[in-house]
């Protein structure tokens, strides 16, 4: 899982690319598109909604909802 605050907003998503096995998390951030760029296939998945804007991959990852509390950061695992 990736949680990310883009712009003041928190963001979590599943941390493997959809389009084969690669961990986002050593992928690249990117604040201004608020994407998330897997590094090895430079795939680049929108953090909001999981969307992939380029290919290889065409499935969108699974995106969470979070939330931040004084006690801590708190996401929805459904």
């Amino acid at each position: 899982m990736i949680i990310a605050k883009i712009n003041g907003k928190l963001c979590a998503t599943d941390g493997i690319c959809t389009h084969a096995y690669a961990e986002l998390s050593n992928g690249f951030l990117n604040e201004e598109e608020k994407t998330v760029t897997c590094p090895l296939h430079l795939s680049a998945f929108n953090l909001e909604s999981g969307v992939p804007r380029n290919p290889p991959a065409e499935a969108p990852l699974k995106t969470y909802q979070v939330k931040e509390e004084a006690d801590g950061v708190h996401v929805l695992l459904e």
